[in-house]
């Protein structure tokens, strides 16, 4: 049997069916389509955690009272008795400002490993002069003092006057017009002396420096369990 009667009709058939098959092939093995979708966002690795610190004299003996800003957050703490402050939170690389009375002041550069020790020379330009005693009128054994609360030795009258008199105003441009209030909150140890001295509500950066030095050498007061808070006026 004949299927095609001249040459021409062989090849047209041919090249129809080959058509027809590179079509089934598209049809049942589509090409594959690459996918554009927004890639998925990586972690922020979270740098922020909290900072703690020494300040000693270059001696190595700790400096109670040193006032610490964390220049970035504007946060303040006060060293404690060992010379510690510490925060709870900071970035590496957050700038400490550290000032204590009779020292230079610096400014140091946080790392990564939230923990520094920072160390405070001796300001030459000080003159050391001794400081008059505060002679204060004995306490009376009658006078009854609120449970649990700790109080001036001599008085609270005799305690203002105190800061009345030793308060030194600040002479820098941002402090010397300040007038306000200074809260500062403190603890007692079993000898009196006030410890782990913060500022509650500040007024500015020297006010508040001189607010904690007054009561960190001040008088002395009888010891309780609960924290002492007082205002200083500027």
């Amino acid at each position: 049997m004949k299927l095609f009667s001249t040459h021409k009709e062989r090849k047209n058939y041919v090249a129809l069916l080959l058509t027809g098959m590179g079509a089934v092939c598209l049809f049942l093995c589509p090409p594959a389509i690459a996918h554009s979708g927004p890639q998925q966002k990586q972690p922020v690795e979270q740098s922020r955690k909290p900072l703690t610190g020494k300040v000693v004299d270059t001696g190595g003996r700790p400096l109670n009272g040193a006032a610490v800003l964390l220049r970035e957050r504007q946060e303040r703490s006060v060293t404690n008795c060992y010379g510690e402050f510490d925060f709870s939170v900071y970035t590496p690389g957050d700038h400490l400002e550290i000032s204590y009375i009779g020292y230079e002041s610096a400014v140091v550069k946080s790392d990564s490993s939230g923990r520094m020790e920072i160390t405070l020379s001796e300001d030459s330009r000080v003159l050391e002069e001794p400081s008059e005693p505060i002679l204060l009128p004995p306490v009376k054994k009658e006078e009854k003092r609120p449970a649990g609360k700790p109080c001036p030795i001599g008085g609270e009258k005799a305690y203002k006057q105190y800061l009345d008199e030793k308060m030194i105003r600040p002479a820098d441009a941002e402090c010397k017009d300040k007038t306000g209030n200074v809260t500062v909150l403190f603890s007692t140890d079993e000898a009196g002396k006030p410890y782990n001295i913060r500022i509650k509500k500040g007024l500015c950066p020297s006010c508040d420096h001189e607010a904690m030095r007054l009561v960190n050498e001040g008088p002395k007061w009888s010891h309780a369990a609960e924290n002492v808070e007082i205002s200083v006026h500027f």
